[in-house]
């Protein structure tokens, strides 16, 4: 026997801001909208839905529950905490180590629409101490700072209108999985912008430093601003993506160039 639970469902107040913030967080953990019967919504890791929202339907005054989802890692963890955070949740709690559970109990809180307390949470230990990072690198301030333990794809340039105006020039970005990205933010000082649904950017509110970007169409890749890495990085740059949308002031050096991607 797995465990005592076979699904578990909870009533909302507002279904569809509630559905517009899951659909969200539980991304980054693997989760997606499995059914939906319009006045209920089912939630898991397919083919079969274990968590339930439904237009609330009794009861006249607001019970707060705490609902922990499991995370496959700890940049799963971070993942669920930055989306949630982009979306407005009010932070209870920043990723962090909760020895007072276990050695390895690493966990991060918000609140849902409602004002449930909800939790993401990875049992499994972090990278071994001992395994040398790939390379590493911070914001401007040293607020942010982070490590890589995997490998690193070689830098591209990117000349889009939102890559632009987020650095001030074009992103030039390495990129690595987002289970080999270990970031130290011990102040929650990293905010990701999402000015599309499907693209954000991270930066430290502190320095401003620009950080990182990803896709919710690839949660398990980040792409990391080249210029935060500590040199030597080992890298080198190999392609310019969305020349069409460069600005006039910049001339190109002689790379392979794509008008979009």
């Amino acid at each position: 026997m797995a465990g005592v639970l076979d699904h578990v469902s909870i009533q909302c107040t507002d279904l569809v801001a509630s559905a517009a913030f899951y659909d969200v967080v539980l991304e980054p953990l693997g989760g997606q909208r499995i059914m939906d019967f319009g006045n209920a919504i089912g939630y898991g890791v397919p083919p079969r839905p274990d968590f339930w929202i439904g237009a609330q339907a009794t009861g006249d005054g607001f019970r707060e529950s705490h609902i922990a989802f499991t995370a496959p890692s700890r940049a799963a963890v971070r993942a669920f905490f930055d989306v949630a955070v982009a979306e407005g949740a009010t932070v209870l709690h920043a990723p962090r180590l909760w020895p007072e559970y276990h050695e390895t109990y690493f966990g991060a809180f918000v609140r849902d629409p409602d004002g449930n307390n909800i939790e993401a949470v990875c049992h499994l230990p972090g990278l071994p101490v001992s395994k040398t990072p790939r390379a590493s690198g911070r914001c401007l301030c040293g607020a942010v700072s982070f490590q890589v333990f995997g490998d690193l794809r070689n830098v591209i340039n990117c000349h889009c209108h939102r890559c632009r105006r987020f650095t001030g020039h074009h992103m030039a970005a390495t990129a690595a999985s987002a289970a080999d990205l270990v970031i130290e933010d011990a102040d929650s000082d990293l905010r990701w912008f999402y000015p599309v649904p499907e693209a954000g950017y991270a930066f430290c509110q502190r320095c401003g430093s620009s950080l990182f970007w990803r896709s919710r169409l690839t949660p398990d890749r980040i792409s990391v601003c080249a210029g935060t890495l500590d040199p030597p990085t080992g890298l080198e740059t190999v392609a310019a993506w969305w020349t069409d949308e460069a600005s006039d002031y910049h001339v190109r050096p002689a790379l392979p160039e794509s008008g979009t991607e």
